[in-house]
């Protein structure tokens, strides 16, 4: 389903549910992040959704928190991701041990050719969403990183709550992936 009229980077708060039709196949940037085939091919199958929470603390500082239900024997779980460009280590998941990083930033400040493509100007009147994770090399002996601006975009008319990904791994990989969601209504 179309994001409302009125929604806008200003606030994200929502549901969402991955469109698969339009979304990129993400099962090499998995692979490459250490995630087993078994995983993979669950999350090929699942009918993933994320549920966003858009706040802002008392000291200012805004967060996102994400709580995934993924489905297809693949447990969820909640995250908070504040946006204030802080390294934070996380332990979970099924890639393993890792550091991310998150902040708004404005479309003209992104450095990367693919990331910046497509973005609905007056929707991401607040910026777009920048968050960057890596491998935890030290403790992973893998060296990755996965850089996302997340926004609105315009496909086939209609506007959704998209990321895009610029991947880079261990051996110099580059791959360009797009997932695309659908609203599933309001948080």
């Amino acid at each position: 389903m179309a994001l409302p009229a009125t929604f806008t980077t200003l606030d994200i708060s929502g549901k969402f549910q991955q469109n698969k039709s339009l979304s990129d196949d993400m099962d090499e940037i998995l692979s490459l992040q250490g995630v087993g085939w078994v995983i993979r091919k669950a999350l090929k199958a699942a009918n993933g959704s994320l549920t966003i929470k858009h706040t802002t603390d008392a000291n200012g500082v805004e967060q996102l928190v994400i709580e995934t239900s993924v489905g297809g024997g693949v447990a969820g779980g909640t995250e908070a991701v504040p946006l204030d460009w802080q390294e934070r280590a996380k332990a979970d998941g099924p890639m393993g041990p890792t550091i991310g990083k998150g902040r708004k930033i404005a479309i003209a400040d992104v450095t990367e050719a693919y990331l910046k493509e497509g973005w609905v100007v007056d929707a991401n009147q607040g910026g777009v969403f920048n968050i960057v994770m890596k491998s935890d090399t030290a403790k992973t002996g893998k060296s990755w990183t996965n850089e996302q601006i997340w926004g609105i975009q315009e496909i086939d008319g209609v506007k959704r709550f998209v990321r895009r990904i610029h991947f880079v791994g261990s051996k110099g990989e580059k791959i360009n992936a797009r997932v695309v969601f659908d609203y599933l209504g309001s948080a």
